[in-house]
């Protein structure tokens, strides 16, 4: 502010307050309104550029952020596939395992008590010699599937594999294991071997009350009355249903994973014969029982045998036999 002598008049000199530009807009100014000679105009746009700068990191950081988020979302799929699909290969303990970072090959354990459960297709070295590849495959298909279907409801049962001459192969008693019988785990897998797999057996089916004979006799009952379902792919009228007859067997076995690719848990033992053996005795439609799978089940308040017959069996000499007649009157599973 000044006097001006000379025309008798004050002048006043200055500029408004401004800190943004949204002010400039709500009070109706332009640059051309700020004072050009205290620099306010250039901190105005300075302030803009960098306003502009921090806008667009901002919006980047935002972007980066959401990226981020979907990544860590499909990680977590994938890593829900890649267990799920562990968990379908291998019985839930020995998962475990590779999961907490146990050398798959490193695992080898020995279990007193299993029972082993063979499932056999009658007739299937003539539909193979029919069928063509793709024919045959097909078929192998369709009827594993069946049984994949039932034994994957069931806790504490485990599918091994199929093998060639299109058999079945389950065991139950696995997850009966205590510390001794580890040979070359340590500590650290110990723990997670006594750690049961809670979300993998949540949707299952579990039988407390049974032992593990009862419960694989109740797997077998199954896959035979969904046997009929089932048909041979030759048969033209297409109305027999598929035949298939089941063998028992209980004892111990020695059970490891074997291979550094393709790895596959199996097991080994004359135990794994025997079941063998009583599956080759069976009959289609039945289910038979060696002497030593019977001891679990003469007292069994769930489950009838009868006496079939001594037999000779390849590699074992003279057998008792029994077959499962089926459940008890007014028991259901």
């Amino acid at each position: 502010m000044k006097l001006l002598k000379d025309i008798d008049a004050i002048a006043f000199l200055g500029h408004p307050v401004i800190n943004d530009m949204d002010d400039m807009c709500k009070f109706g100014l332009y640059l051309n309104d700020l004072n050009k000679f205290d620099g306010s105009a250039e901190m105005l746009v300075t302030e803009m550029q960098h306003q502009s700068q921090l806008q667009k990191a901002y919006e980047t950081q935002q972007s980066w952020t959401a990226s981020l988020e979907e990544t860590r979302l499909q990680l977590n799929q994938w890593k829900k596939k890649g267990k799920k699909l562990l968990y379908s290969l291998l019985p839930a303990r020995i998962a475990q395992l590779i999961e907490n970072g146990v050398k798959p090959n490193s695992i080898c354990e020995t279990f007193e008590q299993v029972t082993i459960m063979f499932v056999n297709t009658v007739d299937f070295s003539s539909i193979v010699k029919n069928a063509e590849p793709t024919q045959l495959i097909k078929f192998v298909n369709s009827t594993i599937s069946v049984y994949d279907g039932i034994v994957s409801t069931f806790d504490k049962v485990h599918k091994i594999e199929t093998k060639a001459d299109g058999s079945y192969l389950i065991v139950t008693g696995l997850d009966n294991h205590s510390p001794n019988d580890s040979s070359s785990l340590g500590k650290e897998s110990m723990f997670s071997i006594r750690t049961n797999n809670d979300e993998e057996s949540a949707n299952k089916r579990q039988f407390p009350h049974f032992n593990q004979c009862e419960l694989i006799c109740a797997v077998a009952l199954e896959i035979i009355e969904n046997s009929h379902e089932l048909h041979n792919p030759f048969d033209s009228e297409n109305k027999d249903a598929l035949k298939i007859k089941i063998g028992l067997h209980t004892g111990s076995i020695v059970a490891g994973i074997v291979g550094l690719s393709n790895i596959q848990f199996c097991l080994f033992g004359d135990t794994v014969n025997t079941a063998s053996r009583m599956c080759s005795n069976s009959e289609a439609g039945r289910i038979l029982l060696s002497d030593s799978s019977f001891s679990q089940l003469k007292n069994s308040l769930y489950y009838e045998c009868e006496f079939r017959d001594t037999i000779e069996v390849k590699g074992k000499g003279s057998m008792q036999t029994y077959w499962l007649k089926g459940r008890k009157d007014g028991i259901k599973e």
